[in-house]
């Protein structure tokens, strides 16, 4: 019978659990307890760094707001770290209010430069970057303002690492009615999360030397400066320090982005072209697509030739999935060069040994090559990679389908980069709810997928649910990854019989330098545990325990010092990048 107060609960249940930290009424609260105290910023001025770098501030000004631009200088004045120059280029020296308002300002820092005419966004910031004179360069909206510890949060990074080429924080949004809200808890340096939206934004401070080297934005990036900046920085270094502190108020107006995305369409236009410019410098060949929210992009990697790609498809009996499996492939992908290596292991069904003749003599691109011996994932993936002959490895589950007929060249493509070594896809219910949309390490002290039964175009929490992006790991579900790489990381540890091997994969790739990336406009769906079903027996549940202190003990300062992809800002045990209790 149906209990309609149970099903109440359940919803409700529900969308707590679905809750992110950007509408959170408990926001303002949470900000107030986390925000430096007095006497932090006492201890904080009496602080001495082995390195004290003059950082210079750049903030251009366009017909500023009296009030505004009080906010904004009284922010830098109040700067617990001391060493810095704020940089105002005046482009509208007519505005009288403005210019008594900047004659006001007697701190000797403060620099005032006065253009004779507006330059626009790009060539006022390019004329403070030019009278910087500090070993830093930080970028300001005129009508932002920052909190009194950003520059010793900062300052303190680059003391902690020794080197810093570009570092950011963490961002919220102030409301006319004085009300912060809407924060902006960004994981640390994410390359590909990067190449689909400025993600950085603010406070954004680089590093004098690289964007003297790098060179300064062009005019026709008015209004994505901040993101070519960026990304002409990353060329130069990995060195990008996040610290995760909200640290930089962005204000809500009228005229703002914050407020409306539409004043600002120009620079959809100039962030793309910002962004096939670094395609360019890096020899990467890219088509660059406007993806769903404003001021993000999708790339689509040209490839310069068809490599074999082998699909390595572990099975056992249930030629009702497998077939289908197979027959999505054959009848939607759209790649032309690939081999599908079918691993038998352990089938005791006659009728799915007839289908394997079947479908042999049907396409003779497909094989099937049998794996002698108990059920170990690992060595069966392992076999089957020995068995295929293609330059890249396809690691496939038998009860997935095809949705997305470019899945194959939207994965391989990523391959272009020598910084990527795994590739995962987007891989839903058949009910169209996200069953794999990335990996975090942390939740409940295990592997967890993000975002996981939520609606199949859930944005997820900015936009992260269908945004291409790096994490620790995606699933061996469906698992792209050169075959350099996996001889270089060793293949799949063998020691994971069930569970596991393919985060530790991931992250044993991680460590040998390269980046595992999910690829969200890669789709399949999944149908989980068909082909092997649950084992829920002692002896199942003794070996998924001995797995994970496995990887507990490989990894323990991943659980220890949290997931670099998600902010120690939200809750750990979240998959929706829920607020921290």
């Amino acid at each position: 019978m149906f209990n309609a107060r149970r099903m109440h609960k359940l919803l409700s249940e529900r969308k707590r659990l679905m809750a992110n930290a950007w509408d959170n009424p408990a926001y303002a609260a949470w900000f107030k307890g986390h925000r430096v105290t007095e006497a932090q910023l006492s201890s904080q001025a009496m602080r001495r760094f082995e390195y004290e770098p003059l950082i210079s501030i750049v903030v251009p000004l366009y017909h500023t707001p009296k009030g505004y631009l009080a906010d904004m200088v009284d922010s830098v004045l109040a700067q617990s770290y001391t060493t810095w120059e704020l940089v105002l280029v005046n482009a509208s020296p007519q505005d009288e209010e403005m210019r008594f308002a900047l004659q006001g300002v007697s701190d000797e820092r403060v620099r005032v430069i006065d253009l004779e005419t507006n330059k626009g966004i790009v060539g006022n910031t390019n004329a403070g970057i030019e009278a910087a004179r500090g070993d830093y360069i930080a970028f300001l909206d005129h009508d932002d303002f920052i909190e009194p510890d950003a520059l010793f949060c900062y300052v303190s990074a680059i003391n902690d690492a020794g080197e810093c080429g570009v570092l950011y924080c963490d961002e919220d949004s102030y409301t006319p009615g004085g009300r912060f809200v809407h924060p902006h808890f960004k994981p640390d340096f994410n390359r590909d999360l990067l190449y689909t939206h400025n993600y950085i934004t603010h406070f954004l401070m680089i590093k004098t030397e690289l964007i003297r080297t790098a060179g300064v934005s062009p005019e026709y990036v008015e209004g994505a400066q901040d993101y070519d900046l960026t990304l002409r920085a990353i060329e130069r270094t990995d060195i990008v320090a996040h610290i995760p502190r909200v640290l930089y108020h962005w204000r809500i107006h009228a005229e703002s982005t914050s407020a409306n995305a539409a004043s600002k369409q120009y620079a959809q236009t100039a962030g793309k072209r910002a962004l096939e410019d670094h395609f360019k410098r890096r020899g990467i060949a890219v088509n660059i697509e406007d993806g769903q929210d404003a001021f993000t992009y999708i790339e689509s990697y040209q490839l310069e030739s068809a490599p074999l790609v082998s699909i390595i498809i572990p099975s056992k009996d249930h030629v009702d999935v497998l077939s289908p499996c197979l027959e999505s492939i054959i009848e939607k992908a759209t790649y032309p060069n690939y081999e599908i290596v079918v691993v038998e292991n352990n089938s005791e069904d006659a009728a799915t040994f007839e289908f394997y003749e079947t479908i042999e003599r049907a396409h003779e691109h497909v094989r099937v090559v049998r794996f002698e011996g108990p059920f170990n994932y690992s060595k069966v993936v392992n076999f089957g990679a020995a068995q295929a002959q293609g330059e890249y490895l396809l690691f496939l589950n038998n009860d997935t389908e095809v949705i997305t007929p470019d899945f194959i060249e939207r994965m391989l493509g990523f391959f272009a980069r020598p910084e990527v070594g795994v590739v995962g896809a987007k891989l839903l219910h058949l009910d169209n709810t996200i069953q794999h949309a990335g990996v975090i390490v942390g939740p409940h002290e295990e592997p967890w997928h993000v975002f996981m039964n939520a609606p199949a175009d859930y944005r997820g929490y900015m936009g992260r649910a269908h945004h291409t992006q790096d994490y620790l790991a995606v699933t061996g579900a469906c698992q792209l990854v050169s075959r350099r790489v996996f001889d270089e990381v060793g293949g799949y540890d063998e020691s994971f019989c069930v569970a596991y091997n393919d985060v530790d994969f991931c992250l044993r790739a991680r460590e040998s330098g390269y980046l595992t990336v999910y690829c969200a406009q890669a789709r399949l769906y999944h149908r989980e545990f068909t082909s092997r079903g649950r084992d829920v027996s002692p002896q199942a549940r003794t070996r998924f325990y001995s797995e994970k202190g496995l990887l507990h003990h490989r990894w323990a300062r991943l659980f220890v010092e949290g997931d670099p992809y998600c902010s120690p800002n939200c809750d750990r045990d979240s998959l929706f990048f829920s607020l921290s209790r």
